[in-house]
């Protein structure tokens, strides 16, 4: 059991509601999974004024409404008892809150039911009524009458959505419903009914559980040596699916980015057997630095929503831009994100030792790519790691003239590529020989060896020079160095869609010549290369 939970007692017999310390208990126990809203400071909260007097006695009505229905809904299931992370987590002790937070895959995952109010924005306002206002009028319908034997079930609804409501666009309660091995949904319109397996809805219909990755199953079976590589590639392959669907969901503090997905990369790390580097695990992480906005390619829902960087809120200290993540990391940027496609043919490149550009600075101990030990899977927060590398990088100019006129002689570009392109691209050319033919001119495109797509596309304004840093044959990052001149941060992404020998050539003489050299990468964007 958690470590306090909600004894929701039976106010008809005079047993009071009361928090309890669960020391060592074995019971069934429901866990509410919803969006806190507006907490008014009128309603009752854990902390450390209330500790005492909560233990003792609870009054329900000085609970918000969510939690009254929780309570209410636990006794009419018959189970005894409750956790609600307001009541059971010292709200404003930051240590009880990390030691709590990290144990979210158990709460979750041991609970008997989990209660997702997902039809409420506002925990003031409860879930269990629906609010759904029929947009029809029922219609007779005439049903001939079987003489045979034959029998069945005949399912009649008025259409409904299976929306799950204003729950869905919360980073912690995509972690917590992903967590639970079995929940009810009280979602926009009807309820949902969700297990390891199966997914069904209030009207009937009835289909199998396909949202939730195979690694996140209870009895995932442990692979035979021969096999591992394969199960690996797998939960690689759903741990980037889940990524691009976390990125879409808010936070109401910035900094819970990594506490926010923890319990989800506990069991991902299980049978990975990888450090976790500021969200990027260490065994992939060549193609875990190639995360790209979804905001420069996608015409779809996620590509609507722009990249930017976190911003302060009233839970945080701070004021302006929050600093969560080291540039390099996806975490760094407030937006969807997604990675390459895992098809059989691009796993195939990536496993290529010749495809890959860089390699970890140290040998021993083998395959480290840093030796910070600030960052881990049981890191709540992780705002800066460095990463230590030996790869080839070269310096390049941002042009400032537009790609339109470029891309028209680049027919491999696809139609999508062209339209992020335009939208987000910016072309580089090699910094020497600009300088050479003092500055731009009409000879410039001769002088072009890559296209960059800035992760924030406002940070593009007033940079004149980046460096290029190769991670595979056609793909790197733009980094740009700090001001104490001995690391780096990430700019941008680069991608090679070289269509003519001249200029492939001329990319790879132009990174080949420069010099191999360690470097501390602390990046800040994504860069994509033509070559």
């Amino acid at each position: 059991m958690p470590t306090r939970v909600i004894d929701v007692g039976d106010p008809a017999n005079g047993k009071a509601i009361r928090l309890i310390y669960t020391q060592g208990m074995r019971e069934q126990y429901i866990a509410l999974s919803y969006c806190w809203g507006v907490i008014a400071s009128d309603i009752l909260t854990l902390n450390a004024k209330t500790y005492d007097s909560m233990t003792h006695a609870v009054k329900e009505s000085d609970l918000s409404k969510t939690h009254q229905e929780a309570l209410q809904l636990a006794r009419a299931l018959g189970i005894q008892y409750v956790w609600i992370d307001a009541l059971c987590i010292i709200q404003g002790d930051a240590d009880d809150w990390e030691r709590e937070s990290k144990t979210m895959a158990d709460v979750y995952g041991n609970a008997t039911l989990t209660v997702i109010a997902g039809r409420s924005a506002d925990s003031r306002k409860g879930f269990i009524t629906n609010n759904l206002a029929s947009k029809g009028r029922p219609s007779p319908c005439i049903l001939p009458i079987d003489s045979s034997k034959n029998s069945g079930t005949l399912m009649v609804d008025l259409p409904r959505v299976s929306d799950v409501g204003p729950v869905s666009t919360r980073a912690w309660c995509f972690q917590e419903r992903l967590s639970t091995r079995r929940s009810v949904i009280f979602g926009d319109e009807q309820l949902l009914f969700e297990c390891v397996k199966d997914f069904n809805l209030e009207n009937g219909v009835s289909k199998p559980n396909v949202r939730r990755p195979a690694f996140l199953r209870p009895s995932t079976p442990v692979a035979p040596s021969s096999e591992l590589q394969t199960v690996r590639d797998q939960v690689l392959k759903e741990w980037y699916q889940l990524l691009n669907q976390f990125t879409l969901c808010r936070l109401s503090n910035p900094h819970d980015i990594f506490a926010a997905i923890a319990s989800l990369a506990q069991h991902a790390s299980r049978i990975l057997k990888s450090r976790y580097l500021a969200g990027i695990w260490e065994c992939d992480i060549v193609r875990g630095l190639l995360w790209r906005p979804c905001h420069h390619f996608q015409q779809g829902p996620a590509g609507k929503i722009p990249t930017t960087r976190p911003k302060a809120t009233q839970l945080t200290k701070e004021t302006g831009v929050v600093v969560r993540a080291p540039s390099w990391s996806w975490a760094a940027v407030q937006g969807p994100v997604s990675q390459a496609s895992f098809s059989p043919p691009r796993i195939a490149r990536h496993k290529d030792p010749g495809y890959t550009k860089v390699r970890p600075k140290y040998v021993n101990p083998q395959g480290k790519w840093t030796l910070d030990d600030r960052c881990g899977v049981g890191t709540l927060h992780m705002p800066s790691c460095e990463l230590h590398l030996i790869g080839h990088i070269a310096q390049a100019a941002v042009l400032q003239k537009p790609v339109s006129g470029y891309l028209e002689s680049r027919p491999r570009w696809s139609k999508i590529g062209k339209w992020g392109a335009l939208r987000h691209g910016v072309l580089l050319a090699d910094s020497k020989e600009i300088k050479t033919s003092e500055g731009e001119n009409d000879e410039t495109s001769s002088q072009i060896v890559a296209m960059g797509f800035f992760d924030v596309s406002e940070e593009r304004h007033g940079v004149e020079e980046v460096w290029c840093l190769l991670l595979v044959l056609d793909q790197g990052l733009m980094l740009k160095r700090n001001v104490n001149g001995h690391a780096w941060t990430q700019a941008s992404r680069i991608r090679g869609y070289g269509d003519k020998c001249d200029t492939k050539d001329r990319a790879a003489q132009y990174h080949a010549s420069a010099p191999t050299l360690p470097l501390i990468a602390n990046m800040l964007s994504e860069l994509a290369l033509l070559i």
